[in-house]
């Protein structure tokens, strides 16, 4: 390409091959396909010279200014020469030019030299336009137009990766009903995200006990167009809340247990990171009561933030940088009485859990912990409690 040169030869290189296109375009095909041809040519040479490049090479700003120059230098020269040329045919041979004109090829050759004056003067000011100091490459300014057509659809964004996590311990929020609501954000959100993954988790009364219930991912549609996207993002809502309900069948009709070890089920997901790298995003459905050897957080008085984190540490639990680059949303957090116990529900307590769990995950690194009393809100990014 021509940007493997020196950038200024290269700046002159497309100067003259614009300059030439365009008088040969100006004298044979008339003012109007004369502008077009300089059009996608002033295009060629923003793509190979600027933006090939990038700003800030190929001569940046200045070296546009410079290939303009040479354009409109090689313009004045190509016409003058052109019209020269065909001065000294029209001497040394008359006849050819008076049997060329009577083919009706002279008279529109020699009104579109007369005529392309300001056709000239409009359209190097246009390749001053395409050429000029602007931070936007061809491609960008093609892409934009293509999708203002409505031929090109509009780029995706970056895939997401989802693990949603159901408490199933006696007493807990994650019901049937609180699935199939977390399922319908969740699965419209990767939907949109070609390429995201979608996991849920049963959370056992132990590590060995939580494991992966199903797992779905999403495609691109194979046609392009508004109507083709959305029925294909449709299409996979509908086939994998079908199939991710019906995986959870069975861990939702189990009796629950009463052991809640939230911290090891946490430390159990953050070992498992789907391939690809996308962005994490872990969705509890649970009352956040953890019952397990570090704490009782439904009747015991709750342990103190120092501790629990001292504890975490020793058992290599939720460790720090874990949860790297992962959001982590408790949802259905609600102050339901506990089933069965007579444990206190009070505000206080509730905001102490939430104190504690936002301590212990932002000591593994997560990037936001949220709380939610409902269904997980994916859109609201400025709810959450805690930001790094």
């Amino acid at each position: 390409m021509l940007h493997q040169y020196d950038p200024v030869l290269a700046l002159a290189t497309s100067g003259l091959i614009m300059a030439l296109l365009i008088g040969l375009a100006l004298s044979r095909l008339g003012v109007l396909r004369g502008f077009w041809t300089g059009f996608w040519t002033g295009v060629f040479v923003r793509l190979f010279v600027g933006g090939a490049q990038g700003p800030g090479r190929g001569g940046g700003c200045l070296g546009r200014i410079i290939a303009f120059v040479v354009v409109v230098i090689c313009a004045i020269v190509l016409a003058r020469s052109c019209s020269a040329l065909l001065a000294s045919v029209q001497a040394v041979a008359p006849q050819l030019v008076s049997t060329w004109q009577a083919r009706n090829q002279g008279p529109r050759m020699m009104s579109s030299m007369k005529a392309t004056r300001y056709g000239s003067i409009f359209l190097l000011l246009f390749c001053m336009l395409m050429l000029g100091c602007s931070t936007a490459s061809a491609a960008e300014l093609l892409t934009s137009m293509c999708r203002g057509i409505g031929a090109c659809d509009e780029p995706a964004p970056a895939p997401q990766d989802f693990d949603i996590v159901c408490d199933g311990s006696y007493g807990s929020t994650c019901t049937q009903k609180a699935v199939e609501q977390t399922l319908d954000v969740v699965l419209a959100r990767a939907a949109r995200r070609s390429g995201s993954r979608v996991r849920l988790w049963g959370l056992g009364s132990d590590v060995a006990d939580t494991a992966i219930l199903g797992e779905q991912q999403s495609s691109a549609a194979s046609k392009r167009g508004p109507k083709a996207r959305d029925a294909h993002e449709a299409r996979f809502v509908l086939n994998a809340r079908e199939f991710l309900l019906k995986a959870a069948e069975g861990f939702l009709a189990s009796p629950g247990k009463r052991r809640s070890p939230i911290a090891e089920g946490l430390s159990r997901v953050a070992m498992s990171p789907p391939a690809g790298g996308a962005q994490r995003i872990v969705i509890l459905v649970t009352d956040a009561r953890e019952v397990s050897s570090f704490g009782d957080f439904e009747c015991a008085p709750l342990p103190p933030q120092a501790y629990l984190l001292k504890a975490l540490g020793r058992s290599k639990v939720l460790t720090q940088d874990s949860l790297s680059r992962v959001r982590v949303y408790f949802t259905f957090m609600t102050m339901a009485p506990v089933k069965g116990r007579p444990c206190p529900v009070t505000i206080a307590r509730a905001t102490q859990i939430r104190s504690l769990w936002t301590a212990a995950l932002a000591g593994a690194g997560a990037t936001a912990v949220s709380f939610e009393d409902g269904p997980v809100h994916l859109d609201e990014e400025q709810r959450a409690t805690n930001q790094h």
